[in-house]
């Protein structure tokens, strides 16, 4: 099989060295499809995704050598468009705008990328303090200056998620800072802190069911509510996402399940890898799919039902399209 990135001898001595299993002959080697996978930082989500993806692909064909590499989602994006990745991990509305240069992340324009897959979703989750003066996300449009909000920091996904959550109940970011209020730039642990002191009264939280930091705050917090014209216009305003629910045992202050919106983390991969290889390792991703599920709780959420969720109009691998044609998703 013809190689697809090669590697040079020094990379394939350190591929060996931390035991990616590379303990073959270098006539062997040359004839393997290597594989790298944009992932996420230490103990993200998107590392573990990266990680379990890059044991699943390897064991598809001896011909097939993956490994998964550290990263973020602004990084994964640049090094797919500089060729130093074949594979990445980001959300389905980022890859739109990427696919086609426009919206929030079209500076990152690579009309080079294709989908392979939407994988699990991530789900929107506005946290207050149970003594909010908020029941539901539109009660905020009431005085928008009273609202001091975390929402990471600008051109994170989350930033443009929040952004997207309070336009969908007529919020404008600059209707906040001009009325007194503040947008945070912060993480989600210091989000909590700053919710524990009074420095701000939400946390906007994009993330799995029985996310981390929900659980931490459950016994003292809860979540705003979605009106279904919220949830209509968030997905609206948000190509990509979709309405979603969170399971009403996921925290000890739900009574019923809570409806909200969810992005999908997606694994795109670059066009020039050949439709063989995408084949075989969709096909070995769906067709093991419990292995995939059994990698953490987020992952459980993992159906090939949404597997091209939020992908019209888009590029999808040839190799991927296979797959799903035989599947009867497309066709």
């Amino acid at each position: 099989m013809k190689k697809f990135a090669a590697l040079g001898g020094s990379a394939l001595a350190l591929l060996a060295a931390v035991g990616i299993g590379l303990g073959v002959a270098s006539s062997d080697a040359e004839a393997r499809t290597f594989l790298r996978i944009a992932g996420g930082i230490g103990g993200s989500s998107w590392e573990v995704t990266a990680g379990k993806l890059g044991n699943m692909f390897s064991n598809a064909s001896p011909d097939i050598q993956a490994i998964a590499q550290p990263g973020n989602m602004g990084e994964n994006l640049a090094r797919l468009k500089r060729g130093e990745a074949d594979l990445g991990i980001t959300y389905g509305f980022v890859f739109r705008d990427v696919a086609s240069g426009t919206g929030d992340f079209g500076a990152h324009h690579n009309p080079d990328l294709r989908l392979l897959a939407a994988l699990y979703p991530a789900y929107q989750q506005p946290l207050v303090k149970n003594d909010a003066p908020w029941t539901s996300l539109r009660d905020l449009a009431k005085n928008p200056g009273d609202i001091n909000i975390v929402m990471l920091t600008p051109g994170s996904a989350t930033y443009v998620i929040t952004e997207a959550m309070l336009r969908a109940v007529g919020i404008e970011l600059d209707d906040i800072r001009a009325n007194g209020g503040l947008t945070l730039p912060l993480n989600y642990s210091q989000g909590l802190d700053a919710l524990r002191t009074g420095r701000a009264n939400i946390v906007s939280i994009n993330g799995p069911q029985g996310h981390p930091s929900v659980l931490e705050f459950e016994n003292q917090g809860r979540l705003l509510t979605f009106d279904q014209e919220a949830i209509d216009k968030m997905v609206e305003l948000l190509p990509g996402s979709a309405p979603a629910t969170i399971d009403a045992d996921s925290y000890a202050f739900l009574s019923e399940p809570y409806d909200t919106v969810a992005v999908f983390t997606s694994l795109v991969v670059n066009a020039s890898v050949p439709e063989k290889v995408v084949y075989t390792i969709t096909k070995a991703f769906w067709d093991n799919v419990d292995e995939f599920r059994a990698t953490a709780s987020y992952a459980r959420a993992t159906d090939i039902s949404n597997a091209m969720v939020g992908s019209e109009d888009l590029p999808v691998h040839p190799g991927a399209l296979r797959y799903y044609r035989e599947k009867g998703l497309v066709n």
